[in-house]
């Protein structure tokens, strides 16, 4: 037998000595480094034991899941970590039903996941309208949302105007390049160019100064009120006739509007469930 060999023999030996020592725990094994190890659970009729991922973005149904799974028989100690540290961008929480504690730590594997979603309408809102449009084009982009956003225009005086009658003056706005008004009856921002300053009217009344909208930022939260500035620039080319004006939504305080919604978020979660914790979880 040649030394590695003799070796390999050795190793085998070492592994079948000290696996019949009273040393190791039930579930311990040792093997030599050459051991292709399958986990044959699968061939089985029953896991050895539950776990697994439950994701959803309906609160109810995640609180459900977890209520459940805590009264069944033979429950783990869970724990729940909420992620909310930049609601702009995800709000989530994380519940591991066998977390454990310290003397009798678990596997920390069986896990529910509540992702709550962005409202749809809402965001899609705020992408159609934060370029700057002909007054066809973003009036079109308003009309997209008649019927299923809440929205309602306010003039400079704090007077609200209906969605679709602040959606036609802006239709049929026009610019006056003679008039040298301050422009603080037309509701629009003027910003400064090389022209001479221009005025914009709509047949169809007073235009909005900023649009008021009630949505949630994230489904299954509180709807909120977002006030959208609307922007305004007139430009015109030399050589040509008359001055074309774009227009553009700014919303106002945006990031407030998610923290509340985040704030809102860890509320809820923390009245139904117990052990919750501000932050991420990793298993080292």
């Amino acid at each position: 037998m040649d030394l590695e060999s003799a070796s390999v023999a050795q190793d085998y030996s070492f592994a079948n000595e000290y696996n019949e020592m009273d040393i190791l725990g039930a579930s311990q094994v040792v093997i030599h480094q050459d051991f292709k190890v399958q986990d044959l659970e699968k061939h089985q009729d029953l896991r050895n034991r539950f776990r697994g991922d439950f994701h959803t973005n309906h609160p109810e149904s995640y609180f459900t899941y977890v209520e459940q799974r805590k009264a069944e028989d033979g429950a783990e100690k869970d724990r729940t970590f909420i992620n909310a540290e930049k609601p702009q961008q995800c709000l989530y929480a994380r519940t591991i039903l066998n977390f454990g504690q310290y003397d009798s730590a678990g596997q920390a594997d069986d896990v529910a996941v509540l992702n709550l979603q962005k409202d749809p309408l809402f965001h899609d809102f705020i992408s159609r309208t934060e370029r700057e449009l002909t007054a066809t084009d973003f009036a079109e982009a308003l009309e997209n949302f008649l019927g299923s956003l809440e929205v309602s225009g306010v003039n400079t005086e704090g007077d609200v105007i209906p969605f679709q009658r602040a959606i036609s003056a802006i239709r049929n706005a026009k610019v006056d390049k003679n008039q040298t008004s301050h422009l603080n009856t037309t509701g629009l921002q003027y910003e400064a160019s090389d022209l001479e300053k221009a005025a914009v009217s709509s047949q169809e009344g007073t235009l909005a100064e900023h649009f008021l909208v009630t949505s949630p930022i994230y489904l299954n939260l509180p709807k909120q009120d977002i006030r959208f500035v609307v922007k305004t620039r007139f430009e015109s080319k030399e050589g040509q006739n008359g001055v074309k004006v774009f227009y553009r939504l700014q919303p106002i305080g945006l990031l407030g509007h998610y923290i509340n919604a985040a704030e809102h978020f860890k509320a809820e979660v923390s009245n139904v469930l117990d052990n919750v914790s501000i932050g991420e979880f990793s298993l080292n």
